[in-house]
């Protein structure tokens, strides 16, 4: 293919280009930029250009957009049936490739930069009167906005507000305009969003980050600084309700320069126990992740150890995190190996951490499990043997449900006096409880026999009244007949009387 019909190849269209002499001549034209020449070149192409999809027409207005072609040439591809708002496959409008094109130099290998054309207003106007607002709010498939395009080229992105676009769209990945900047490092053009009324706590990140957040978590200590001047506060909550602090707490141990910035930022005023939404502080996050450093830091600034996270979290503590979860190999590779022996050793130096800051070893999250159960449960060695150590320092005893698992586990308790006291304690209240029972068990049957005496005692009353109603009756039924016998011999009198 020669050069000048690479103006033509984009990832829309991958098929066999037209070959005839006449679309070479207007590739050869586009190329030039010479508008007449691609006027008439048009005309000897209609019957290529006019198809019945008009595929290869937007294909040429899409290349006329963005090599700086203006209204002459762009009304001809619409007078032969051009959509000014064609979207190509990625749902880049014209407006998105006319900004791009005047920001970055395409096809480096036919164009220098240099001699690459800006993007003219007049274009840009040309095409936001014939598309409308659907073409100056419209979204590619990655959600960008024409907008989000032109960051960086202060004039464009001017303009663009000035058509009264919006300043926070977001995109598909819940980055508006101004976090895309912060991710990119663009302090300059943060500040321009910024002042141009970008709202720094606006996010849809599955993350829930926002301006100062992502920029904490980024250790962009000047992003930061930029924001906080910019009126953003330190104490600011993320859509998770996470602070700058708890965005640096999260990081990995080790993470370079985490640790200063953690402590600018409580230098700064963060506030050190402040909890998310799930009621996770930052000395929770700096236990989940291991990270000694962190959490010796936020200690020595105030961290509160015995706090207790939401139920989301199951209303654990720090103990709990630090003790819990670490990765578990698919292999059984030396190496893989010891990363788990590392990991537990971190964790269990990170567990003597927290209950010399006063971390309480027997409390007991929403399953009732204690620090000590979850870390066997896990199998890390140096955090169950610490928190055993603690537990017999405190005069703790282990619990049953401890020692059983432990059992399971084949884990033998430190201090095996402390636990059978606790268990010996512990079976003296149950047969106690039982005996209790059983005398309480034995009073009800008692009660209960008396009742059946009083039952059998109404029964018998029962049959002796049943007894003398039957007498009765027959007394009755004799008196009954006794009567009619003498009435019947009263009659005969009567009627004998009445003969005589």
């Amino acid at each position: 293919m020669e050069p000048s019909l690479k103006l033509f190849r984009n990832s829309a269209v991958e098929s066999n280009l037209p070959a005839e002499s006449a679309w070479q001549c207007l590739a050869d034209a586009i190329h030039r930029r010479d508008e007449t020449a691609v006027l008439a070149g048009m005309q000897a192409c209609r019957h290529l250009l006019c198809d019945d999809d008009r595929r290869w027409l937007h294909v040429l207005l899409g290349r006329l957009v963005e090599e700086g072609f203006e209204a002459p040439a762009i009304d001809a591809c619409v007078a032969m049936g051009a959509d000014i708002r064609h979207v190509d496959e990625t749902g880049r409008t014209l407006l998105h490739r006319a900004i791009e094109s005047g920001r970055h130099a395409h096809h480096a290998d036919s164009i220098e930069p240099a001699d690459h054309p800006r993007i003219s207003m007049a274009t840009l106007e040309y095409l936001a009167d014939r598309g409308g607002r659907a073409l100056l709010e419209a979204q590619d498939e990655d959600g960008q906005t024409p907008l989000m395009v032109a960051l960086g080229d202060n004039d464009i992105a001017a303009w663009l507000l000035r058509q009264g676009v919006c300043i926070d769209t977001v995109d598909k990945s819940g980055n508006t305009g101004l976090l895309r900047s912060i991710a990119a490092g663009a302090s300059a053009t943060v500040q321009w969003l910024l002042a141009q009324g970008a709202e720094p706590l606006r996010t849809a990140r599955p993350d829930g980050m926002n301006a100062i957040t992502l920029a904490a978590h980024r250790l962009d200590r000047a992003m930061v600084r930029l924001l906080i001047q910019q009126g953003v506060p330190i104490s600011a909550t993320d859509a998770l309700g996470r602070t700058v602090l708890h965005a640096v707490a999260m990081l990995p141990a080790g993470t370079s320069g985490a640790i200063e910035f953690a402590r600018d930022l409580l230098d700064s005023g963060a506030p050190v126990n402040a909890a998310d939404d799930e009621g996770c502080t930052p000395l929770m996050l700096a236990a989940t992740a291991a990270n000694i450093a962190m959490a010796r830091l936020l200690l020595q600034r105030g961290a509160d150890a015995t706090l207790m996270a939401g139920p989301e979290r199951l209303h654990r503590t720090a103990l709990h995190m630090a003790v819990a979860t670490p990765p578990r190999p698919n292999d059984t590779q030396p190496r893989a190996q010891e990363l788990v022996e590392h990991e537990s050793k971190l964790r269990g130096e990170l567990a003597e951490l927290l209950i010399d800051a006063g971390a309480k070893v027997d409390a007991l999250d929403a399953a009732e499990c204690t620090p000590l159960l979850i870390a066997v449960d896990e199998r890390c060695r140096p955090a169950y043997l610490a928190l055993q150590t603690a537990c017999h320092a405190r005069g703790i005893a282990l619990t049953p449900r401890e020692l059983m698992l432990m059992a399971d586990r084949g884990v033998l308790p430190v201090a095996p006096q402390i636990a059978f006291t606790r268990l010996g304690k512990e079976c003296v209240a149950l047969r106690n409880a039982a005996a209790d029972a059983r005398a309480a068990l034995a009073s009800l049957q008692c009660e209960r026999d008396a009742l059946v005496e009083r039952v059998k005692v109404l029964q018998l009353n029962q049959a002796r009244s049943d007894e003398r109603y039957a007498v009765l009756d027959l007394q009755l039924t004799e008196a009954r007949e006794e009567i009619a016998a003498l009435a019947e011999r009263l009659a005969g009198q009567n009627a004998r009387a009445a003969n005589g």
